[in-house]
């Protein structure tokens, strides 16, 4: 028996259900808990829940039952920085080239989520990736891939292309399902409430701290010329048009200067990240309180 089978307890009722996406994070994943927690205070039921690159960590632990104090807890405890690990063998790969190994990355993905596999979800949980030869979106859930540990598909749904090397689904190679911007379909149309949660940083701002803390080299490493690849694709997303049919089913969270590719970030960096998620659910008039 899995340990995470003890947790699945039918849920209290409460007045409205809703479905969420998680989209694309990166290291500001914490957000979405104090998202998730608003959304929770007011008064609605997660029956289903999607995640991709950092919102697919999150995601997975809620489907797994885990609740918002344990998340909470767990996210300062993130070793962000030993996630950089450096090693000249993986940037000059001819078949799987990143700056870093991604073994940090995996260690931890395996000390948070164990032995549970997707058949391990509680409620419905989907955890996108694409696929890097034909550029497909595929989707993880407890149906289509029930014996694949969590871990595992959080790390290829979170994998930066070239800042950590790619994985195999079933020898297909996928990387960060960040890379699909467009998740509304992923659940049945008009079966109840559908909401995306979006981080986005001030682009403004995040130039200013830039510009603070950059030092100025004549030279362009390669591994600095991937990280900085990496993050002007993070940057992007930040900045994508979202379509108006989807505004009135898209609560942004403001991040101010917080990007998607910072291992720097410290534990009062996490709780800010928590707090922006919560007070930007809180004031949404897209969400009102649930009745």
């Amino acid at each position: 028996m899995s340990k995470w089978e003890w947790r699945r307890t039918k849920s209290p009722e409460i007045p409205k259900e809703l479905d969420i996406v998680l989209a694309s994070s990166g290291t500001r994943a914490p957000c979405f808990i104090g998202a998730i927690d608003a959304i929770l205070e007011k008064g609605y039921n997660i029956r289903r829940i999607a995640g991709f690159s950092g919102g697919a960590v999150i995601a997975a632990g809620f489907a797994l039952g885990m609740s918002v104090d344990e998340l909470r807890a767990l996210a300062p405890s993130t070793p962000y920085n030993k996630f950089r690990d450096f090693k000249i063998k993986n940037l000059f790969s001819v078949t799987n080239p990143s700056v870093y190994t991604g073994d940090a990355l995996d260690n931890f993905y395996k000390q948070v989520f164990g032995n549970a596999t997707l058949k391990d979800f509680r409620i419905d949980c989907v955890i996108a990736v694409v696929s890097i030869i034909d550029r497909e979106r595929i989707l993880l859930t407890r149906d289509t891939h029930p014996d694949l540990p969590v871990w595992k598909a959080v790390r290829m749904s979170s994998t930066i292309p070239f800042i950590f090397p790619y994985m195999e689904l079933d020898g297909v190679p996928v990387t960060d399902g960040a890379l699909v911007t467009n998740m509304f379909d992923v659940f049945p149309e008009n079966e109840r409430m559908l909401i995306t949660l979006s981080p986005r940083a001030d682009q403004g701002l995040r130039k200013v701290v830039q510009t603070v803390k950059t030092v100025k080299s004549n030279r362009l490493f390669i591994w600095n010329y991937l990280k900085i690849l990496a993050e002007f694709s993070l940057d992007a997303l930040d900045s994508r048009h979202i379509p108006q049919e989807e505004w009135g089913q898209t609560i942004l969270i403001p991040t101010f200067e917080l990007g998607g590719f910072n291992f720097e970030i410290e534990p009062r960096d996490i709780e800010r990240l928590i707090q922006y998620g919560y007070n930007a659910v809180i004031i949404s008039d897209i969400l009102p309180m649930a009745k």
